[in-house]
Order: C-alpha cells, then sequence, then structure tokens
C-alpha cells in the first residue's frame, strides 16, 4: 500500500475504472505510479535529518509539548503545515493529543518510552544496533513519512478488508462479462430437457482461471467430442434416451457451447441410448391392487405414489386417473408414477332431523326431504305414543351423519294389553231326558228325532261369547251324555264359572238340562 496520498486512487470511479481495464487487458501495463519529481505540492512532508535526530534524542517531542506544536516545527516551514493542520481542525487534535493525553503519549516515548519502544523495536536500544536500526534508516529517507506502530496496524487491517473488497469485485466482474458472452441458441434437433433430467453444478471461474471458450459437441459421436474437445476440458460420458436423436450421439452437454469456462474443467455430455419409450397402459377404473399389479408387471423398479380423493363417478378403491397419464408414451424405464385412487363420494355431513312423534310416512318423507333414508322400523308396545306412531329413534336428532345415510325407528302399538285364556268344560249327563228317540222301542211316544245336530251356546252375561255344534243320537246320549271344551280370551282376568251360561238347541228346540260348568285358571300372554 502507497502511504503518501497522491500515489494511491482518489475516487472509488478511477479504483473501478483500472479493474474493468485490468480484466479486458489483463496483459498491458498501464497503471502509472508518480515518481517523487513528479509530485508537486505534495501533501507528504519530509522531515530533515535534524528533525529525525530531534525525534529519536526526545527533544523535538519535549519542544512540542513545552512550546506548542508551532515552534517544535517551524525552524523546518512547519508554519504551513500548522496552517493546513489550524484550518482544518488541528485545534480539535490538540486538544485531542492534549487534554486527552498528549501527557499519556509524553509517558509512552518519554517515561516508558523512548526505551519501552526502544525495547520493542530493538532490545538493545539505539546503540546495540537492533531492529531499531532498521528503523532508523528509514527515518533517515526525507521521503518517506513515519507512522505510528498501532497506526501502522490498523492500515495493516484496512488494507486487508480493501483487499478482500477487490478480490470480491473482481470474481463478480468476471461473471457479468462471461454471462454477457454466453450462446443462446439451442440446435433445433436437441429435445429440450424434461424437468427431471439431471443438472451438473457449473463450476465458479476464480481470477487466476485461463478462459476457454466451450465448444460444440452436440450431435457428435463420444469419441469425435473428446477429439474436439482437445487438452482445453475433460469430457464426461452419462447416458439418456432420445425419441430424436440417433445411438450413439450426444444430445446436450453442460456447459452449453458458447459459453466461457476454465481450461481444463469437465464438460458433461449426454449420449442417446436411443428410443426406450413404451404406451403405459391404461390403468383407470380398474381396482387399485389390479393397477398396481399391471404397473408393477410393465415397469421393475417402478416406485407408485398412492393420491386418495373423493369422486362422484368413481367408485371407491378404483383407480381414477394416472400421473403421466395412462395411453401416453413414456420410458422403459419409468421409476415413478402418481396414482390417484377413489375414496367414493365426496361426504357431506347433514344433520339427523326429529322422527319421534310421527307417522311412519311422516317419518319416511322427513327423512328424505333431508337426503336421508329409513332404515328398520321395529314395533313395541308403548304407553306414551298412540299404536301406528314413531316413539324412538336410534340416531339422535341434530347428528350429523354422511349424506345418504339411514335411520332406524321404533314404532308404538299402543299400551300393552293382558290377554287371559279360560278353558271352559260343559258336561252333560246321560240320566238326563235322552232328547231323541230311540228307534229300537215301538212304545216311544217322543217327539224327538232319532239323531241330530245340538247346538251348544256360551255365554258371558247377555253376551254369546262362542257356539259349536256337535252331531249325536239316542244311542250316543244313552252311552255318554254331552262333554264339550271351549277357549275363550279376555282382558278380564277375573272370571268365574258363575259369569258362564250354556244353552243347548236342538230342532230350534231349547233343551232343558241342568249341565255341569267348569272354568280352569286363565293363561296370560
Amino acid at each position: 500500500m502507497q502511504k503518501k496520498p497522491e500515489r494511491r486512487y482518489q475516487s472509488a470511479a478511477e479504483l473501478i475504472s483500472d479493474l474493468k481495464h485490468a480484466i479486458m487487458e489483463p496483459n498491458v501495463d498501464f497503471v502509472i505510479i508518480p515518481t517523487d519529481d513528479m509530485l508537486v505540492n505534495s501533501p507528504t512532508i519530509a522531515l530533515s535529518n535534524d528533525d529525525i535526530n530531534a525525534i529519536r534524542s526526545g527533544e523535538m517531542q519535549n519542544n512540542m509539548y513545552a512550546n506548542g506544536m508551532n515552534q517544535g516545527f517551524d525552524p523546518n516551514g512547519m508554519n504551513q503545515m500548522n496552517q493546513g493542520y489550524d484550518q482544518s481542525g488541528m485545534n480539535q487534535m490538540n486538544q485531542g493529543y492534549d487534554q486527552s493525553g498528549m501527557n499519556q503519549m509524553n509517558q509512552g516515548y518519554d517515561q516508558n518510552g523512548m526505551n519501552q519502544m526502544n525495547q520493542e523495536y530493538d532490545p538493545n536500544g539505539y546503540q546495540n544496533g537492533g531492529m531499531m536500526n532498521g528503523y532508523s534508516d528509514e527515518l533517515s529517507d526525507p521521503e518517506e513519512e513515519k507512522v505510528p506502530p498501532k497506526m501502522e496496524k490498523m492500515m495493516l487491517y484496512i488494507g486487508i478488508v480493501v483487499l478482500v473488497a477487490l478480490v470480491v469485485l473482481v470474481i463478480m466482474f468476471a461473471k457479468m462479462l462471461s454471462g454477457a458472452g454466453k450462446s443462446n441458441n439451442t440446435p433445433s434437433e436437441v429435445p429440450s430437457a424434461t424437468s427431471d433430467v439431471e443438472k451438473t453444478e457449473k463450476p465458479t471461474l476464480s481470477p487466476d482461471d485461463e478462459v476457454v471458450q466451450v465448444p460444440k459437441l452436440i450431435n457428435r459421436k463420444y469419441e469425435d467430442a473428446v477429439s474436439k474437445a482437445g487438452d482445453d476440458f475433460v469430457v464426461v460420458q452419462r447416458e439418456e434416451a432420445s425419441k430424436t436423436i440417433p445411438e450413439g450421439y450426444i444430445i446436450r452437454q453442460e456447459p452449453e457451447a458458447g459459453e466461457e469456462a476454465a481450461k481444463g474443467s469437465e464438460i458433461y455430455v449426454y449420449v442417446s441410448t436411443g428410443d426406450d419409450s413404451v404406451l403405459l397402459e391404461d390403468v383407470s377404473k380398474m381396482q387399485k391392487e389390479q393397477a398396481e399389479s399391471k404397473l408393477k408387471s410393465t415397469f421393475k423398479d417402478i416406485q407408485i405414489e398412492y393420491v386418495m380423493q373423493a369422486d362422484d363417478k368413481v367408485d371407491e378403491g378404483f383407480v381414477i386417473k394416472t400421473e403421466p397419464e395412462g395411453g401416453s408414451e413414456v420410458s422403459a424405464s419409468l421409476s415413478s408414477i402418481k396414482v390417484f385412487v377413489s375414496t367414493g363420494k365426496e361426504v357431506v355431513n347433514v344433520k339427523v332431523p326429529n322422527l319421534v312423534g310421527k307417522s311412519l310416512d311422516q317419518a319416511i318423507k322427513t327423512l328424505k326431504d333431508n337426503k336421508l333414508s329409513l332404515g328398520t322400523a321395529n314395533e313395541t308396545y308403548n304407553d306414551s305414543y298412540p299404536a301406528g306412531q314413531v316413539c324412538e329413534q336410534k340416531t339422535s336428532e341434530g347428528m350429523l351423519v354422511p349424506e345418504g345415510s339411514s335411520v332406524n325407528v321404533v314404532v308404538s302399538k299402543g299400551k300393552k294389553v293382558t290377554h287371559y285364556t279360560y278353558k271352559i268344560n260343559v258336561n252333560v249327563s246321560s240320566s238326563e231326558t235322552n232328547p231323541f228317540k230311540n228307534p229300537d222301542d215301538e212304545n216311544d211316544t217322543s217327539d224327538g228325532p232319532e239323531s241330530g245336530n245340538i247346538t251348544i251356546k256360551l255365554y258371558q252375561g247377555n253376551t254369546t261369547i262362542d257356539t259349536k255344534s256337535i252331531s249325536s243320537s239316542y244311542k250316543d246320549f244313552a252311552s255318554g251324555g254331552i262333554t264339550y271344551s271351549f277357549e275363550y280370551t279376555t282382558d278380564n282376568g277375573s272370571l268365574s264359572k258363575s259369569n258362564f251360561a250354556v244353552e243347548f238347541i236342538l230342532n230350534n228346540k231349547i233343551l232343558t238340562f241342568s249341565p255341569s260348568v267348569s272354568v280352569s285358571s286363565p293363561t296370560e300372554d
């Protein structure tokens, strides 16, 4: 780094201008560093030998502190410098050195000091000629401005930061020039790369790289491409199927022709393996398992990704579509496919309406209006709802269920009534007057028939509850009389023999019998 300001760049514009010039013409020496005899009115002030000796002995430093900055440097024309510093704020600088510690500075150079400084640069002092002797030689040069050690370190750090920034600027500018020189022309015979085509990351150029232009290797055989690239590039072969480029010829390359790349870097060429496309079978409308079997039998290492989605037209478990689409041409080495499988119609939930208290017909209509249907309709006795009304629904009112669901109900049969069944036995003894005429007795003058049907009527109170007819004759009655059993069912469970009466009729004539009637205990159901 140049210590004299007139030998440095005066503005960022000058620096960028020379950087551009250096990149465009790296072999041309166009930077001119001014020599000492070219510098006029230089702000850098040279010290005389007497001044340097005074600094070494500490006399100037004491004079500066005791008499002020002007007296220390006036003998050598420092008035002009003081004026320049005074106008730009040397008073403030003097305050900074005087108030905040010119004394400390003096102590640093005088008390600890100049001897400590000598120890830092020359453990043996000026007398023994250590490192300070080299520093003394620099001070003896009246053309060079000397800087305190701390300032030198600060300038070193600033110089490193500026150097790093310059390197970054050079790299960015080189990229800009490289991008401007890219060729945007792609041969028409090369098929466009699909989304799954492997891409190679482009290497970054450094300022030290020798840049050469990438040759066109497309539509060549690999051996020709190697020959064409020569010593400038290393050609790396990769394979790729193509429907348009014959087998063995290069489909595409990375980097592309016309781009700039570092000499000795790699060019990746994709050599055609020919057309390996096959027709993808349409597996839509197939069951999921059947479609999977078809695809795996065609493509050995295929990975199937299933996507489940609702569909109003395709039944649950059946394939809706695939990606790639069935019927399209795909590579024989197809490695992955998406299969969309139906979960059935899209589920829409509806609220279950209230059905209790409605007739069965009303309940069916209400369910239909809410896009639901009736399930089972069992019957039971119920004291609260009359027969025919819904007394219970199995799915609660207000519950959300899928549209089209069925709701089961229970229909009332009304109040439950207990029925009692009685068995009534009627017996007429043969000792009773035989109502039939004896056919074997010529002296029998009765007007009854020899045989006929006897009607038996059973009464509960004044109400006929049953009527039976039995066939009989003189001999039948004479041998056993009349015996018959009735069964009577009622909701009255407290009936007895006294509640029943029996009447016998033969040829419309009421017979005067005194029958024996017995009533069993009722059975319930």
